[in-house]
């Protein structure tokens, strides 16, 4: 999740150069990160014309697996910025549901709103991917399987430069573009009261939460189960007590949270305030 502190550069603002208006209107519209780019109309030409492909009919993935790859991402990531953006822009045309929203901010591939086996095996790879910086061969073959070699050559490079982009917008602080909706705000809202989320088994907590630098992921964690649970009582939402951490589950990394929200990001009870 992008940090509470100022923007770091300043995005560019109309009237515009006419070699920055070019380099601006081949990135598309003029959101924020783009205008930042255009500060250097030469970068933002070379971006523009990565994104010419990637975000074209020209890649070997279809529209609902790049979206799958990029939210996914960006969520693992903790970059609200571009998760947003995607999820305002993209998301009717992915025909994605409110569950998978949900289980692409906060769940994993085993969730039951992944019934396509295409999906599940995307999912996989962009997890992968983000924890071990490989595919192991079974995630490669249902990969292949899923959307053919170039597709699979497409998968990982999306997932690479989805990181670079993650690090420039949680690097520069950039403030959600109007409209748009936060990682934390989607994982508490996605589910009305009358609605459960979906739940799994819980995986096991891995090594890396032990240990040395362990204290910094922890407060990290604490910071957004703090961050969740004003969301939810904002939503009106009674909700049990934390569990300690020896009983939270864990597997990507301090900005996932695999099974919280089966005990608390929306509210085990679904019950409002009297």
């Amino acid at each position: 999740m992008l940090r509470k502190s100022k923007q770091r550069v300043e995005p560019l603002e109309a009237p515009y150069a006419d070699d920055t208006a070019a380099a601006l209107q081949a990135l598309g519209p003029p959101i924020a990160l783009f205008r930042v780019l255009a500060r250097r109309p030469q970068r933002a030409r070379g971006i523009a014309g990565w994104g010419r492909y990637y975000l074209s009919r020209d890649v070997a993935l279809t529209l609902r697996h790049r979206e799958l790859v990029i939210d996914r991402t960006t969520a693992l990531c903790g970059a609200d910025y571009e998760w947003a953006v995607h999820v305002a822009y993209f998301r009717q045309k992915a025909a994605l549901s409110e569950a998978q929203l949900l289980s692409l901010a906060s769940g994993s591939h085993h969730d039951p709103c992944w019934t396509d086996v295409a999906d599940r095996a995307v999912l996989q790879a962009v997890d992968d991917l983000h924890r071990t910086h490989d595919l192991g061969d079974t995630s490669w073959a249902d990969l292949v399987r899923a959307v053919g070699e170039d597709g699979a050559i497409d998968v990982m490079l999306l997932c690479g430069w989805y990181h670079a982009i993650s690090f420039v917008v949680r690097g520069l602080r950039l403030p959600l573009e109007p409209g748009t909706t936060a990682l934390i705000d989607a994982a508490s809202t996605a589910f009305p009261a009358s609605e459960p989320p979906p739940t799994r088994a819980s995986p096991r907590l891995p090594a890396h939460f032990s240990g040395a630098g362990s204290d910094q992921i922890w407060s990290a964690v604490d910071i957004r189960i703090r961050r969740l649970r004003r969301a939810a009582l904002k939503q009106g939402l009674r909700l049990r007590k934390i569990p300690e951490r020896s009983s939270m589950y864990w597997q990507y990394g301090p900005h996932m949270l695999v099974d919280a929200h089966r005990d608390w990001m929306v509210g085990v009870e679904h019950e409002r305030h009297r």
